[in-house]
């Protein structure tokens, strides 16, 4: 086994964890950022700690998710018998597009949220580079977020059954992947047993 799937290294501790502390990672951990505004002073919330708090739980979810899937579509991939039966190169290319659409549309909410609030942007503009902006980007992310959940559940089923799966093969897996987080506590179960079965051998 290549050390980076060591059970010290991070892609190690992805595949290997268990899927109640991934759900505390993309699901309960942002949740308590988010119920944290209740708690906070009236003029913080109006100031810098609302852009903090919205840009630290889309961050936690799509870091956390995308180590993830980074952990078993590269990581675990060419360390497994499944990189004979197909290419991981788009996989490693589109999953980068949602963490960089991330950081722009955080950009985007920071710039504009602060401008509106310092009366410096309309709401008619903020809406109209919504409009230029913001939407084709959402389709850019979705198209990368997309194929990494198609590429994770073909990944998966072919290491689960030996061979290549075509898409017939793994739709269940796929959507469950859609259901994100919920489908992580059936997914990550096959996971660790796929990581378990690859330090054996």
């Amino acid at each position: 086994m290549s050390d980076e799937l060591k059970s010290k290294s991070i892609w190690g501790f992805f595949l290997s964890i268990k899927s109640i502390l991934l759900f505390f990672l993309v699901f309960i951990l942002p949740l308590a950022i988010a119920t944290s505004i209740q708690f906070v002073p009236g003029y913080w919330i109006n100031g810098a700690y609302m852009f903090f708090a919205v840009s630290a739980i889309i961050l936690t979810t799509e870091v956390v998710l995308y180590l993830w899937m980074w952990a078993l579509g590269n990581a675990y991939y060419k360390a497994s018998p499944v990189r004979e039966m197909f290419s991981n190169k788009a996989f490693r290319l589109f999953v980068w597009i949602p963490l960089l659409v991330t950081v722009l549309f955080i950009a985007f909410w920071v710039y504009g949220a602060s401008t509106i609030y310092m009366g410096k942007l309309s709401a008619a503009n903020m809406l109209y580079s919504t409009l230029l902006y913001a939407i084709p980007l959402q389709l850019i992310f979705m198209i990368g977020k997309f194929y990494c959940f198609y590429f994770t559940a073909k990944l998966l089923k072919s290491a689960e059954t030996g061979k290549k799966a075509r898409f017939e093969n793994f739709t269940k897996e796929f959507i469950l992947l859609l259901f994100f987080p919920i489908g992580l506590w059936f997914i990550q179960p096959r996971i660790n047993k796929l990581y378990r079965q690859l330090t054996i051998w």
